[in-house]
């Protein structure tokens, strides 16, 4: 399939996604643990099943505290306004007032 105009044809997480070559892709995922249910959100430039698991530092320390076997990711969003997406997200859970 040849590309056209702006856009690429993409293969992700099993469907065919549009992309704006002059923005990047990404997504917005959530990690919960399944043992206290505190969560943590984030969000990366890339493909869903790219091997990512996230960069906090918060985040990092848990999963090596309780093993990732204790905890699920959810995909919340995919597409190019994933930065966006993730903070009207972060705004709706009132993120800030309940720290992972």
């Amino acid at each position: 399939m040849e590309p056209q105009n702006e856009y690429i044809v993409q293969k992700a997480v099993g469907r065919m996604l549009k992309v704006n070559e002059n923005k990047p892709t990404g997504f917005v995922y959530k990690w919960t643990n399944k043992v206290n249910n505190k969560w943590y959100i984030g969000s990366h430039k890339g493909l869903t099943d790219d091997g990512y698991i996230g960069s906090g530092v918060g985040l990092i320390h848990t999963i090596e505290k309780w093993s990732i076997d204790n905890f699920v990711r959810e995909i919340l969003y995919e597409g190019i306004d994933f930065r966006a997406e993730e903070e009207k997200i972060l705004i709706a859970l009132d993120a800030a007032a309940d720290p992972f």
